[in-house]
């Protein structure tokens, strides 16, 4: 699929997340429904940048198609910070009205490792095998750039 067929994914699972937010009976299915959003968009999102990067063997030149596709990159992080605002203030919302407290929820440990670990898996088959360390190096990277939050436990 080309990029912009894909991204609609994204705003579709985001809105079965809000809506499972919408229909939560308690505060704590609540939040867990927003922390299951998160989890979707933030998913979706690097499986997104895995498919526009799989993209670049279609040109001649891997290296070239690289540097083409890559523009794609910070679009979808873009579009997935806007969601995950989006999925923020809905929380904050429904928060509100059930006079729930809110707090940004971490992700647990093991939800963590299971993203990266399936992120990895991804890139792996579509590219060559990829070592956790380098990902996590990158994945560091976009932390500082500001693109994404590493939560520690």
């Amino acid at each position: 699929d080309p990029p912009s067929a894909t991204i609609p994914l994204m705003t579709k699972r985001l809105v079965f997340g809000l809506c499972a937010a919408i229909d939560a009976s308690s505060a704590s299915s609540l939040a867990a429904a927003y922390q299951e959003a998160l989890v979707t968009i933030t998913q979706q999102a690097n499986v997104e940048k895995g498919v526009v990067r799989s993209a670049r063997v279609l040109f001649d030149s891997a290296a070239d198609g690289e540097k083409k596709v890559a523009v794609f990159e910070p679009l979808i992080d873009r579009r997935a910070a806007a969601l995950l605002d989006e999925a923020r203030a809905a929380y904050t919302l429904q928060a509100a009205q059930r006079r729930a407290p809110t707090s940004e929820p971490a992700m647990a440990a093991e939800a963590r490792e299971a993203l990266t670990l399936e992120f990895r898996d991804f890139l792996a088959g579509e590219f060559d095998p990829l070592p956790l360390a380098d990902l996590m190096t990158h994945r560091r990277a976009r932390e500082q750039a500001g693109a994404i939050r590493l939560v520690k436990r």
